[in-house]
């Protein structure tokens, strides 16, 4: 099990509670006279499952409390809801009519892919960038399936289990869910890569777009000018980082660790602050360090990184300009529109001159009779 301090492992002792509040206070008054947590331990974690009937929402609570080897002591809260097994109403229909449609894409994906590297070759095959991206996408769909049924089944093992419990008489066994969690956090990670990657493939189409093309020929304009730039604000960004760490580290939640402190003065760019905490902890070092912070990176590394964009873009619309009009997403939209009408509409003009040709067929002998 993963803490803040460190993990660990399946070993340790554990104390089972029951549903009866008076003997759970008594299985607490034994342990604390009996010394069962001692200088010797390292982590007590509280495991717990809580399950709401009326949306079918299960929720895995982890609290953890770590102690160190000189005496300090971690937190670790956890709380993690899913939603494992299919429910029975229209929502639940809803989602299952989407994995069905997932799958039906996935075998298809899978065949077009197949034909396309038969028909091209591997090297023909990897020289087009989306096809790999295809290939991709259809690797991680099928890990997507395959995560979706192992948390089905470990859910359906896990209720079984439950309703077993439920129906037993004198048994009160504490059925884990975390296993459960583990999948589900899988899936939806894998769900999540899949869903950037389809975006991806929109920004594909927003290139016919002039204002989203504009956008990436400034970027691309002030490329240089944009890296360099990041390597120096990289450098003073990860100064204020780790001095604020060592500062205010051990007395503020928002700086205990360098990962916290990162998002913490990120925050700071949007103008989210805790200059008032910050000042309770350390009254004199906290000004001073806020002070410089906001004049070194918010007035003069953002002012510079304002003036580097303002250039691109003046430089940009200079050369834009030049060629007038381009050709948009509204007119690729108009013209893929057109066509699609167009096919029905010379359908229909080859069936009439077809008709009027037979027509002329059967009337002409009549005419010469």
């Amino acid at each position: 099990m993963l803490g803040e301090y460190t993990t660990y492992g399946g070993g340790g002792y554990i104390l089972k509670f029951t549903t009866n509040r008076a003997a759970a206070n008594l299985m607490m008054q034994e342990i604390k006279t009996h010394n069962w947590i001692d200088r010797g331990t390292r982590a007590i974690i509280l495991e717990f499952t809580l399950y709401n009937g009326n949306t079918h929402l299960f929720t895995y609570v982890s609290f953890i409390i770590e102690t160190t080897e000189t005496g300090g002591v971690f937190l670790w809260l956890e709380i993690r809801p899913f939603r494992p097994l299919l429910s029975i109403d229209s929502l639940g229909t809803y989602a299952v009519l989407n994995y069905l449609a997932f799958v039906i894409y996935q075998i298809v994906l899978t065949i077009q892919t197949i034909h396309s590297l038969y028909k091209r070759g591997l090297c023909g095959f990897l020289s087009q960038k989306w096809d790999v991206v295809d290939t991709i996408c259809l690797i991680l769909g099928y890990f997507a399936i395959g995560a979706f049924i192992a948390r089905l089944i470990y859910a359906n093992k896990a209720m079984k289990m439950f309703y077993d419990d439920m129906g037993t008489i004198g048994e009160d066994n504490f059925v884990n869910f975390n296993h459960i969690v583990i999948w589900d956090q899988t899936y939806t990670a894998i769900v999540a890569v899949l869903v950037f990657i389809a975006t991806l493939r929109v920004i594909r189409i927003l290139g016919y777009n002039r204002k989203f093309t504009e956008i990436i020929s400034v970027i691309t304009a002030a490329s240089a000018e944009l890296i360099s730039f990041a390597v120096v604000f990289g450098l003073v960004f990860a100064a204020f980082v780790f001095s604020g760490h060592l500062i205010f580290g051990r007395s503020l939640h928002e700086y205990r660790d360098l990962f916290r402190t990162w998002a913490t003065l990120t925050n700071t760019l949007i103008g989210k602050n805790s200059i008032r905490r910050m000042t309770i902890a350390s009254p004199y070092f906290a000004q001073f360090y806020y002070f410089v912070y906001v004049f070194f990176v918010l007035f003069t590394l953002i002012t510079v990184f304002a003036a580097i964009l303002n250039s691109s873009i003046t430089h940009v619309r200079k050369e834009t300009a030049r060629y007038g009009d381009i050709y948009g997403i509204l007119d690729m939209l108009k013209k893929t529109l057109g066509g699609f009408l167009s096919m029905f509409y010379l359908k229909s003009r080859k069936d009439k001159k077809s008709s009027s040709k037979n027509a002329n067929f059967y009337i002409f002998p009549e005419l010469h009779v």
